[in-house]
């Protein structure tokens, strides 16, 4: 006796499959993962903007690689409403064709805004987009000083820094770790845990599920006692609605994890772009250039997310010169657009201005935290040129070794080395409170989480460390 056949999230059988294409460009291997853009580059001018890749050597993970600027506006804007985010649509993993795979779990389907699209979308967006608009952005770039000022001073007194391990991994997630109210002890049981789903070994599905026991403790704890934190006013936005703690526990979990890659990313190719690019250096360095053009200018060539793979067709269309098959993945890479000639201006100048890149998305599913995210990246890169003046690569440029490609790029090891360090000044100290508008019940302050003396100091308490400087120097010792 046969199995029935696999139906639609609709309930409705599938349609026949579209026609095949001639052949899959094998997305994987050097080629792909030595130079992304200028894999990128070959593949429009050999393909157009739409090429059928391959995902990995043994076959079945196929999909749709778009890398027309126009396209790509098409899928995310969405106004056809033929594209989901929903990966109950993606036929092949529905039929089993799909082999294991780190990304496929990056696909699973959660009960958070990312997951879901239309009306449902919305309901979720809008408690996230009102309690990020409850951050104050003087007090927040301040906490961002404090917490780089914590990770500077743990730095090896000499010799060059790897500044991917020592600052650009750890510190978003210092910082939205404090923004969420996390307290040290489960704040440092998500480090650990975010490390080994981020390694995507055999471990990475318990720690997954782990993960969502320590979002939905989170969630319960600030039921109980809320404070001015993300955590507190996500829940607040939920008014007396049906109250469901799990859904919420996602919608933190997203909050948390979903920048945590491409803000360490992004912080790691500007360090990089200015340590190798005389010109922008010195023109940033003399004010001729703002450090968020600067910023921007590197979301061009290395944007912090390259590929997006969580777009399927709901019915069958057309994209650029292709069929597209019912169920079918479609992956946007906003890597591939910033190659685009139809929208890269020319001129450096125009680089640094024009926000015509997708390196934020775009459409209903465009980053909700872009004011966040840019903030955290500027203030990680002005203090630490703040810090170390004389910043330099310790390396040369083409020993630098970048990790898999496929969603976030980020080097593997940066080491760099600056002659001069300046210490930390009044500046960077925490702000004593944050006036945000706090949920209600909650205390209409944010405060700081505690100061660690300055490195070799004892503690008051006996020498031991306060929980931030401990949760800081505890990344550095993992």
């Amino acid at each position: 006796m046969t199995s029935p056949a696999p139906l639609t999230p609709d309930g409705g059988p599938w349609p026949p499959r579209a026609g095949a294409p001639a052949s899959y460009v094998p997305m994987y291997g050097p080629e792909f993962e030595d130079d992304p853009t200028a894999f990128y580059r070959g593949m429009r001018e050999k393909y157009g903007p739409v090429v059928p890749v391959e995902v990995d050597e043994r076959g079945g993970f196929r999909g749709w690689l778009v890398l027309g600027h126009r396209e790509q506006l098409e899928i995310l804007n969405n106004r056809s409403g033929l594209f989901t985010h929903d990966s109950r649509w993606w036929r092949d993993q529905v039929e089993g064709r799909v082999p294991d795979h780190p990304l496929v779990q990056q696909t699973e389907r959660r009960r958070n805004m990312f997951s879901t699209d239309g009306t449902e979308h919305q309901r979720l967006r809008s408690p996230i987009d009102q309690a990020l608009a409850g951050l104050h952005p003087e007090h927040t770039h301040g906490y961002v000083d404090h917490l780089a000022d914590q990770l500077i001073d743990a730095f090896p007194a000499f010799g060059p820094v790897d500044i991917v391990a020592w600052y650009a991994q750890p510190l978003p997630m210092l910082v939205m770790m404090g923004l969420l109210g996390m307290p040290e002890e489960r704040a440092t049981a998500v480090s650990q845990t975010v490390l080994e789903i981020v390694q995507a070994g055999p471990g990475a599905a318990a720690a997954a599920r782990r993960m969502d026991e320590l979002m939905r403790e989170q969630v319960e704890e600030k039921l109980k006692a809320p404070g001015a934190d993300l955590t507190s006013w996500l829940i607040a936005q939920y008014g007396t609605g049906v109250f469901d703690p799990d859904e919420v526990a996602d919608q933190v979990r997203l909050l948390l994890q979903g920048g945590l890659g491409p803000t360490s990313a992004w912080i790691a190719a500007t360090l990089l772009r200015l340590v190798t690019d005389d010109r922008l250096r010195g023109d940033v360095e003399k004010g001729v250039v703002t450090l968020a053009d600067a910023n921007n200018r590197v979301l061009w060539d290395d944007p912090p997310v390259h590929n997006v793979f969580m777009n399927w067709a709901t019915a069958p269309t057309t994209l650029g010169q292709y069929e597209i098959g019912a169920g079918d993945l479609v992956i946007v890479s906003m890597a591939g657009s910033g190659t685009d000639p139809a929208v890269r201006p020319v001129d450096e100048e125009a680089l640094r201005a024009s926000r015509a890149h997708l390196a934020w998305g775009a459409g209903q599913h465009a980053c909700p935290a872009q004011d966040l995210g840019s903030m955290i990246v500027e203030a990680a890169v002005r203090r630490l040129l703040h810090r170390m003046p004389a910043l330099r690569l310790a390396i040369d440029e083409r020993d630098v070794v970048w990790g898999p490609s496929y969603v976030v790029r980020m080097p593997v090891e940066l080491p760099l080395m600056s002659p001069t360090r300046v210490p930390a000044s009044g500046a960077a100290e925490p702000p004593a409170f944050m006036a945000f508008p706090a949920a209600p019940g909650a205390p209409q302050q944010f405060v700081a989480p505690p100061v660690g003396p300055p490195p070799g100091a004892d503690d008051a308490a006996g020498g031991q460390q306060p929980r931030w400087r401990a949760l800081s120097t505890w990344f550095l010792r993992k």
